[in-house]
């Protein structure tokens, strides 16, 4: 054995070019067929996983869009409604009509953050800001159960696909 070396788990010699497995004990070779393979599908499965996360920032971002396009567009109709059943103590009409607008902007900024993200996870770039923009989406989901849950899947899936971003894909 010309290119031998040693097992990094119980020293036994083995072979890297030959040697899928040691012989001794059954690690996988560093370096070996065994060893680029499973690195090689991890990469597959974190750039999957990652797309996905992007599918789902998309899907998560679409309550907060609708409810902030329809606060924007209709406050009126909202403070009237707002005003007539429940007739707020304290404040002016015109303050809840601008609440109504503020909420709706802010629907607007979360759903913006949903896109960014997406948008980082299907160029699989900037792992850390797509991260962030899922956060923001999950604490702000609270517009609908579907869009929490959702929100908290891609989170999930941007925690366990991090190798799947460029940045981090030449660490594995």
């Amino acid at each position: 054995m010309t290119d031998s070396t040693f097992c990094n788990v119980c020293g036994a010699e083995i072979d890297p070019q030959r040697d899928l497995y040691c012989p001794k004990c059954g690690a996988p070779v560093k370096g070996g067929p065994a060893d680029i393979q499973a690195r090689e599908m991890y990469k597959a499965v974190a750039r999957n996983t990652v797309r996905w996360a992007g599918f789902l920032m998309l899907f998560a971002s679409i309550p907060s869009l609708v409810i902030g396009l329809d606060c924007l567009l209709n406050n009126s109709a909202i403070a009237t409604n707002i005003w007539n059943i429940y007739e707020p103590v304290g404040f002016s009409y015109e303050t809840l009509k601008d609440g109504v607008t503020a909420i709706g902007m802010a629907s607007l900024a979360v759903g913006a953050f949903g896109i960014i993200g997406a948008i980082l996870c299907f160029k699989r770039r900037y792992w850390i800001v797509a991260l962030i923009a899922a956060i923001v989406l999950f604490f702000f989901g609270i517009f609908s159960f579907l869009g929490l849950f959702t929100s908290l899947l891609a989170m999930w899936f941007l925690f366990t696909a991090k190798y799947g971003f460029e940045e981090y894909a030449s660490k594995i």
